[in-house]
């Protein structure tokens, strides 16, 4: 704000602080980016306003303006399974869509204790552009993968399309439930 001319300023801080546009949404952890940066400025121009205008970008020439009925989802194949300690096994995240799909983002979470990642493979995947090159630590209680893609006009449209497949090893036996805790797809 301090970069600001005093009348951009008096617009920008005369607006209710919350979700303005698409980049809102993509750069929700914001937070977490400038937590701990010595220059709060820099990192603020070098590593949000990058992104979020490659947001902007993808949402004027690749997101239609009109509003259309359909539905989109995200989801796992095979969806379940039996695996034991010391076997591997891949997941693959797969979207599902009857409207024209850009752009998806998604953070899967899993037992750290039970399971790990090893590999994580984009081959034969529909995106076009990782906005977020996929991801994942098996740090902490709960291990995660995350990914930021975005598929290029026309978009995707059908019942299975790759994302990109996690091979996970089993440390020990258990249930382990593995799930979605943020994911969006943008039509």
């Amino acid at each position: 704000v301090d970069m600001m001319a005093d009348e951009e300023k008096k617009i920008i801080l005369s607006v209710r602080p919350g979700m303005t546009d698409l980049a809102s949404l993509w750069n929700f952890h914001e937070g977490d980016v400038l937590k701990g940066s010595p220059d709060l400025e820099k990192t603020y121009m070098e590593k949000i306003i990058p992104r979020a205008f490659l947001v902007a970008i993808i949402a004027v020439i690749c997101i239609p303006v009109a509003a259309r009925a359909g539905t989109a989802s995200l989801y796992f194949s095979p969806s379940s399974g039996e695996y034991h300690a010391g076997e591997n096994f891949t997941v693959g995240i797969h979207v599902k869509s009857d409207i024209p799909i850009n752009a998806m983002t998604g953070v899967l979470s899993f037992p750290a204790g039970l399971l790990e990642v090893v590999r994580i493979s984009k081959a034969d995947s529909i995106v076009n552009l990782w906005v977020q090159e996929p991801s994942f630590s098996n740090a902490g209680e709960y291990g995660n993968v995350s990914f930021e893609g975005v598929v290029l006009n026309p978009g995707f449209i059908g019942p299975a399309g790759k994302i990109l497949d996690v091979t996970f090893r089993i440390n020990r036996n258990g249930i382990a439930d593995i799930g979605f805790s943020r994911a969006a797809i943008l039509a």
